[in-house]
């Protein structure tokens, strides 16, 4: 069995929810803090991920490492995701549909970290809302405009 080894003078950054853990690791360093961590236990067995063309998902979120190394988040959505929520025809209350739109917005506003990549995100939900899910172009852009505000 391995030795659990400290790893502070290796990991940057740890952040963990539930099963996934999002970690900054010294370059080169990544399989000794996977056989450290899988030396825990022998039920648990972690995996990893690298990041690819400067950026990687974590839950719900795109990490991006722009040209000055910093961070940078926006809305990540699987390959697998429709877009489709409730549609503004179906026979919901219509406080469901318009809060469905408003907390949509609001992780917008709260995981997306620059200006051009909110803006990009709320003109999404707007064509995802509009084209895919009926609603009418007025009211979602009142209150995407009323959450920004």
């Amino acid at each position: 069995m391995l030795e659990i080894i400290s790893l502070s003078n290796i990991i940057d950054f740890w952040v963990r929810y539930v099963d996934v853990t999002f970690a900054i690791v010294k370059k080169g360093k990544e399989n000794e803090v996977l056989d450290s961590v899988n030396a825990y236990h022998p039920n648990i067995k972690f995996t990893f991920e690298k990041e690819k063309e400067n950026s990687i998902a974590f839950l719900d979120v795109l990490v991006k490492r722009n040209s000055e190394h910093q961070l940078n988040t926006c809305i990540y959505r699987k390959p697998t995701n429709t877009n489709i929520y409730i549609n503004w025809n179906s026979y919901s209350p219509k406080s469901w549909k318009i809060a469905t739109l408003k907390n949509l917005t609001k992780r917008a506003l709260l995981l997306t970290s620059t200006k051009t990549d909110i803006e990009k995100e709320l003109e999404f939900l707007t064509k995802v809302f509009v084209e895919y899910n009926q609603y009418p172009q007025k009211l979602v852009e009142n209150v995407i405009n009323q959450v920004y505000n």
